[in-house]
């Protein structure tokens, strides 16, 4: 038995496991680094022959920052990053990954749940948008200000009228 460790067990898997959330947090880090470089005009082909790695990597990576993008949405401590990988795939990443933790779904099973349920082109496109949204509005400047208090009214008026939001949209267009 090689004796080069003096740490008892305990430690050791203490250990582990702090390496294993360092694996997890860095990939989104690195889904967050491939995602600008896509804003940037890169291809997924790009990424990949750039690091070595496949398309398929950059693509779920990119994919996984998308519907996690920030350290508030993946309130899931418990989980590694391969169940946010396969929540992502869904149309209601957050939604999944609830399911995932209260039917206690080892990732097999999980993956076997959300194949059932491919995300639709639109619920993509609303990703991305509310993504962009945030974004713009974490900047904190005079556009997300603006951006700001034009949702706010929208909301708002939703609220009070209680009319649809496209409806309320569209007044506030006119106005």
């Amino acid at each position: 038995m090689n004796r080069e460790f003096t740490a008892s067990p305990a430690r050791l898997i203490q250990e582990i496991i702090n390496k294993l959330q360092e694996v997890d947090k860095s990939n989104f880090t690195i889904g967050h680094y491939m995602f600008y470089l896509k804003e940037m005009g890169y291809s997924n082909r790009d990424i990949a022959n750039d690091i070595g790695h496949s398309q398929e990597l950059v693509r779920v990576l990119i994919q996984t920052f998308e519907a996690f993008p920030t350290e508030e949405s993946r309130i899931y401590a418990d989980k590694k990053h391969y169940y946010y990988r396969i929540a992502a795939t869904t149309d209601n990443p957050h939604y999944w990954m609830e399911q995932a933790i209260d039917n206690g779904w080892s990732t097999r099973e999980f993956q076997k749940a959300v194949q059932k349920n491919p995300i639709p082109d639109e619920y993509r496109e609303i990703e991305r948008i509310l993504y962009r949204v945030s974004t713009i509005l974490n900047q904190r400047d005079e556009l997300s200000n603006n951006l700001f208090r034009g949702l706010s009214n929208i909301l708002n008026l939703c609220a009070l009228e209680n009319t649809d939001v496209s409806e309320t949209a569209i007044q506030e267009k006119e106005n």
